[in-house]
């Protein structure tokens, strides 16, 4: 019986654990989402291909405590001069993003322009 209660509170304790990653990393890529659309892409539409984790960032500095980077893509509409036409064109991103201790984004950097 002992054993059996034992077992429930580890279980427990590891589930909460579990839990509270996952609502971290929630509420960053949600942070990073409102950036990406007030700051980034004023006007354009992107589209969020994969987050990743979130890690520590292994710097000593004041402001920043994490860092996700992100795999996006951009509608732009580029001008034809060939038939004077404006096409869509789905632009990817690479982005890494500095947050501070509260899941805010202190700076975001682009770190490849293209597709991998």
């Amino acid at each position: 019986m002992q054993l059996l209660l034992l077992l429930f509170f580890v279980c427990t304790f590891f589930c909460t654990k579990a839990q509270i990653n996952r609502s971290t990393k929630e509420l960053a890529t949600e942070n990073i989402n409102n950036y990406l659309s007030r700051k980034v892409f004023k006007k354009q539409s992107f589209q969020v291909l994969a987050i990743g984790n979130l890690q520590s960032y292994q710097l000593n500095s004041p402001d920043i405590v994490w860092t996700m980077e992100s795999k996006l893509e951009a509608v732009e509409l580029k001008r034809s001069y060939k038939n004077d036409s404006l096409l869509l064109v789905r632009q990817p991103y690479k982005f890494l993003f500095y947050l501070d201790k509260r899941l805010k984004v202190v700076v975001a950097e682009r770190t490849q322009a293209g597709s991998e």
